[in-house]
């Protein structure tokens, strides 16, 4: 049956319409409630079984009308399988906020009944040791459709109704034949936190007469803001990552099809047109295959057609790049797959003055729509040729494997067994096999042994392990859309190395990783006198912090010291925590109780001591100093990076279970700071009143804890909070440029995420924990601090030749030399601690977390003559 799709728009109607003209082409947008465009403005023009439920049907109004929300976006997608026989769906992973996410397979009914044969001989097909005894020709193609990562880029999401419709309903003989061709991972949203945040917003603003006028506050979504998820994370930064559990499901995803294509649909600035990929060819990552690129290429012939047909202005091969793995549209690339980008103008409300002229949502949503069926045309025109491709690639993997110089990569860190998992887990997800190191090996002087692990090379994922390994100091752009380098061993802090030919030979290969958390124990059974834990374990501060929520008395060493644990003598570090037992608010049993469930789930080891009198200080020590319940808040709101507050919120409440009080930067006139011992700013110029200042100012005198991040640093210290002097960076060059290059050259001055390395004291209370007195430490951004007048108030600084990996324009690096990433002040009673890069970056950068941690707990143990104190 052939479903009337034409718009029946009276004269009244067409009076009130508006025309768009974009790209050429003059589309009509209905900007009155009520006037909507219809189905045929979207779709094409083909019969739709009527037993399938249209998404106007659904919503009551056409697509576009208004922002869909991501609980009625989910439930259209499950009425669309409970009505269609080419639709199956599953429930991957649930959102911090616990919103579903849904994978829709679609194909035909067909397919459909065979789905698991087909998917277990497309992943055959992926194997190169696999023998192929089916006929290639039978093999569909396997399309990942991904919508609105960011959540308020909504275009694309809306679009993701329609598609799914027309994959549903359509019954042309081009549907049936993507159908048959093509299997369709189809997720409809990939941040449905945001989304629904972003939704909510927009569309509480929205009147009757939709206004255009850029000035309008459905145009201006409040801080922090629908793009992240519920941490305020960049999710389309997380695929190589897999911090979150958005990122971990939709990868499993991924590989449990692997892929031939996948897209991803974005919004851009208002006043741009549309992109597709290909990208920059000047920044493509050196690690992936030419024949990509050359697919990647053939499919944007396919958009063109598409967008020519409706006179939408585009471009491609500019401003957008294939270069950082952690994206939608590049981590396909290093995996036998294509990806491919989408970037729509976005009307960010319902309709938007640019300077193409009047930009509406549905206008931004029908070119998403066009895109996405372009796409399903080249996935049934290229069906052999990217299918050769993703076979090809996993056996050239294995070859170049073979006749690469490195062999294997050994990794440990023998005090942080957590830690180590953490890392085993995120490389195991994207189908890494990592061994035990069966025998002990030397590499450059350092003993890898029994706690060691090994990653040989020769396996399919070797091009996925040489980017995450690899570091890289030279490129042929100085340009990047996202960060230069992500060294994932220097990012958690491990000692590895490569082993060649020479080395690797013998059995190394021992039994597989275990992805299990390591658990923890008590030592030395119950203790009579005291539970040392020490500091070095990832989880530490966790226990640190349940312990004092308990109510129970904590100290902590500041110099090493010896004790018996049974009838062995063992030596503990400075910064070891030390739990008495005797006098405490907890009897001995329930407190051995409660120690040993902290140990086991944290992955932290306890040690009983039934004396105090260690060596060379005792327990009761003035070596020893109590440590007392953080109460903290963290700044946030205008003038703070949304990124850089949701990365220390996601630290301390969701991986250490440290509760923290979010607080706007514009409401300290009405708080009473008195509550918490320690205030964190991020990244950011906070828009706090000059009596908003005072206060704070006052606070830290009387003893509190104040910790600025990066440029909170300059900001507190322009307002009388901090000492710390902007180090200058190297001299610029004379420019002799033609104008047209004066913008790139702009761009290659920014330091766009780099891996520097930094030296510690280990003595010093804010390196407690830590084992090596080295530390990689993730760069971004030109803003350095200069040494302090008193050099012991700056603890850890960059080492010379600092830089480890990444881009760092050439200028820059004698001076950053040497530079301060700690400087403490004193003000008053209280201590401002300053640190000069991003600790917690994108929450995989492991190998730092504790410096802030250490801040938390220790800061106000710092003595006055290791601060500089501000106002002299």
């Amino acid at each position: 049956m052939h479903r009337n799709l034409m718009p029946c728009l009276p004269a009244k109607v067409i009076q009130f319409a508006k025309y768009l003209l974009i790209g050429g082409a003059v589309s009509l947008s209905v900007q009155v409630m009520g006037q909507q465009p219809a189905l045929s403005y979207y779709l094409p023009d083909i019969s739709y079984d009527p037993q399938i439920t249209t998404p106007a049907e659904f919503l009551g109004h056409e697509v576009g009308a208004w922002h869909v929300s991501h609980d009625r976006l989910y439930q259209y997608m499950l009425q669309l399988a409970r009505e269609s026989d080419r639709i199956s769906v599953q429930e991957y992973a649930r959102t911090y906020e616990a919103r579903p996410l849904l994978l829709l397979t679609v194909t035909s009914a067909e397919n459909q009944r065979n789905i698991e044969a087909i998917r277990t001989r497309h992943l055959a097909w992926c194997d190169p040791d696999q023998h192929i005894d089916f006929n290639q020709e039978k093999l569909p193609t396997v399309l990942y459709q991904g919508f609105s990562i960011h959540g308020n880029e909504p275009s694309g999401a809306n679009a993701g109704m329609l598609l799914a419709y027309y994959l549903a309903a359509g019954q042309s003989q081009e549907v049936l034949t993507i159908l048959d061709q093509v299997v369709v991972l189809f997720d409809p949203c990939f941040n449905p936190d945001g989304l629904q945040r972003f939704s909510g917003w927009v569309n509480s603003y929205r009147g009757q007469e939709l206004v255009a006028d850029p000035a309008s506050e459905e145009l201006h979504e409040p801080w922090p803001g629908g793009r992240t998820n519920h941490y305020w994370f960049d999710l389309n930064r997380d695929w190589m990552l897999l911090q979150h559990p958005e990122s971990r499901g939709r990868v499993a995803n991924f590989y449990a099809w692997r892929p031939n294509i996948l897209t991803d649909h974005h919004e851009m600035g208002s006043n741009s047109s549309f992109f597709f990929m290909p990208g920059d060819q000047r920044r493509v990552h050196p690690l992936t295959p030419k024949r990509n690129q050359e697919l990647t290429f053939a499919i944007a012939d396919y958009h063109v057609k598409a967008l020519d047909s409706i006179g939408s202005l585009y471009f491609s091969q500019q401003n957008y790049d294939d270069y950082y793995y952690g994206k939608g549209s590049s981590y396909p690339d290093m995996n036998g797959c294509v990806g491919i980008l989408f970037e729509q103008a976005s009307a960010r409300g319902h309709l938007r003055e640019t300077d193409n002229g009047l930009l509406s949502f549905p206008f931004a949503i029908r070119n998403h729509v066009n895109t996405g069926i372009s796409t399903y045309r080249a996935a049934v025109g290229l069906r052999k040729e990217l299918l050769e491709y993703q076979r090809q690639s996993f056996i050239d993997n294995v070859e170049e494997a073979k006749n690469f110089p490195v062999k294997a990569y050994v990794f440990q860190d023998k005090g942080d067994p957590v830690k180590v998992n953490r890392f085993i887990q995120q490389l195991s997800q994207q189908q890494i096999k990592i061994y035990h190191l069966n025998k002990p090996v030397t590499v450059n002087g350092v003993a890898y042994g029994e706690q060691a692990y090994i990653i040989p090379m020769e396996q399919t994922q070797y091009r996925v392990i040489r980017g995450l390994f690899e570091t890289i100091t030279h490129f042929e752009d100085s340009i990047f859309y996202d960060i230069s380098t992500w060294t994932m061993p220097l990012a958690y802090n491990l000692q590895y190395a490569t082993l060649d030919a020479k080395s690797f030979a013998g059995n190394l290969i021992g039994e597989l990783a275990s992805t299990t958390m390591p658990a923890g124990s008590i030592h030395g059974g119950q203790a009579s006198y005291a539970y040392l834990i020490p500091w070095e374990g990832y989880f530490a501060p966790a226990v640190a912090y349940q312990l004092l929520e308990k109510g129970l008395h904590v100290r902590v060493n500041d110099e090493p010291l010896e004790g018996m644990v049974g009838m062995e003598k063992h030596r503990f570090a400075a910064g070891t925590l030390i739990l008495p037992v005797p006098h405490q608010a907890m009897g001995a049993t329930a407190m051995h109780h409660l120690v040993d469930s902290l140990c086991q789930a944290m992955g932290v080891d306890a040690y009983a001591l039934n004396s105090g009198y260690t060596h060379p200080i005792n327990l009761g020590s003035p070596n020893t100093s109590a440590i007392h319940l953080p109460r903290i808040a963290l700044v946030i709101g205008e003038g703070i990076y949304g990124n850089d507050a949701g990365e220390i919120w996601f630290m301390l409440d969701h991986r250490f279970r440290i509760p923290v009080t979010l607080i706007s930067s514009t409401d300290f006139n009405r708080l009473d700071l008195n509550r918490y011992t320690t205030l964190i700013i991020p990244d950011g110029s906070p828009r706090i009143s000059q009596s908003g200042i005072d206060k704070l100012k006052e606070w830290v005198r009387g003893g509190g804890t104040l910790l600025n991040m990066e440029g909170a640093a300059l900001w507190a210290t322009s307002n009388g909070l901090a000492k710390v002097s902007r180090k200058k960076l190297g001299e610029e060059e004379d420019l002799d440029l033609p104008y047209g290059e004066l913008g790139d050259y702009q761009r290659t001055r920014y330091i766009a995420g780099a891996i520097m390395q930094a030296t510690m004291d280990l003595t010093h209370p804010l390196a407690f924990g830590y084992t090596r007195d080295k530390l990689p430490v993730f760069r971004r951004g030109n803003t350095l601090f200069d040494l302090p007048g008193n050099k012991n108030a700056s603890p850890i600084t960059y080492t010379d030749h600092a830089r480890l990996s990444g881009y760092v324009p050439a200028t820059y690096l004698p001076a950053m030399d040497g530079s301060a990433e700690v400087i403490v002040n004193q003000l008053g009673r209280g201590k401002v601690i300053n640190y000069a890069d991003d600790l917690n970056f994108r929450a995989f950068w492991y190998g730092t977390t504790k410096l802030m941690m250490n801040g938390i707990f220790f800061g106000s143990m710092i003595s006055s003559n290791a601060c500089e104190r501000v106002g002299e």
